[in-house]
């Protein structure tokens, strides 16, 4: 979640809304990633993404960065549009990510904007539901949580949405962040109130199957010790998402067979790039 400098409103009319929707689709083609679930409100924005190759805090910079300056230019103001910078708590996929979703796509029955969270127009609900303009949403994760038929998927999709809107006033699992309910192993997500552009935790293996097939290099040579420059790119994205993703500059360097050292050194670059 990013939300506005002092909790100001970042989306003023439709144009603001469907302008950060046109830069969400553009940002996924440039640096892929999955988004599960999204929610933009009048002050904040909730994303439930999982990098691809690029790091969360890559995507994340480069979203809100060029939304503000547009937001800025269009009011013609200058200052800070958003407020601090997004925290990145982990999300297992199991029952939190289900969790996760649905309070996600409920904020606006939340906060009283409307009754039904399919008459929101700027969330992922819609398309899950098979009735977004838009097709910025990768369903299948969630939806094979439900059922592997996509029509009953669907329905008990719906149906879980709804559970939760039974207690989105009161005092049931929906009513509260997923952050304060969250239990078993997830500790890394169990703290802090607000939880802001929330990246699912990869094992080495997506992650290196993600960058080799968008850089051609093989897995074998990614993890070997090759300097062809093609493969050390590849093995340099892996870093990036790995570190992005949350493990340690320790465990990639013992899955690359590589010293912390030089796994330091080779994302030094990308971190000067990112700050």
């Amino acid at each position: 979640m990013a939300r506005g400098n002092a909790r100001q409103n970042i989306f003023l009319c439709e144009e603001d809304w469907e302008f950060f929707l046109d830069l969400l689709e553009e940002q996924r083609a440039k640096t892929p990633f999955r988004l599960y679930a999204y929610c933009l409100m009048t002050n904040h924005l909730h994303l439930l993404m999982e990098p691809v190759a690029a790091t969360i805090s890559l995507i994340m910079k480069i979203l809100l960065s060029r939304y503000a300056r547009y937001f800025n230019a269009r009011l013609g103001r200058t200052g800070h549009v958003f407020q601090d910078r997004f925290r990145a708590p982990i999300c297992q996929k199991g029952p939190y990510f289900q969790e996760l979703a649905r309070y996600i796509h409920l904020n606006p029955v939340r906060a009283g904007i409307v009754g039904d969270p399919a008459a929101w127009p700027y969330s992922g609900h819609r398309e899950y539901l098979g009735k977004g303009r838009r097709a910025l949403v990768d369903q299948g994760l969630l939806l094979s949580m439900f059922d592997q038929d996509a029509a009953a998927a669907r329905d008990a999709y719906e149906r879980f949405i709804l559970e939760g809107m039974q207690t989105v006033s009161g005092e049931g699992i929906a009513a509260r962040s997923p952050l304060a309910i969250a239990g078993g192993s997830n500790e890394q997500i169990a703290t802090g109130e607000n939880h802001e552009a929330v990246p699912l935790r990869r094992d080495f293996d997506e992650i290196v199957a993600g960058v080799t097939s968008l850089g051609g290099a093989s897995v074998d040579a990614v993890r070997g010790l090759s300097r062809v420059r093609s493969v050390c790119r590849v093995r340099r994205e892996f870093m990036r998402a790995a570190l992005g993703d949350g493990h340690s500059m320790t465990d990639i360097a013992d899955y690359l067979r590589l010293s912390v050292a030089a796994v330091s050194k080779a994302l030094a670059p990308l971190r000067k790039v990112e700050s």
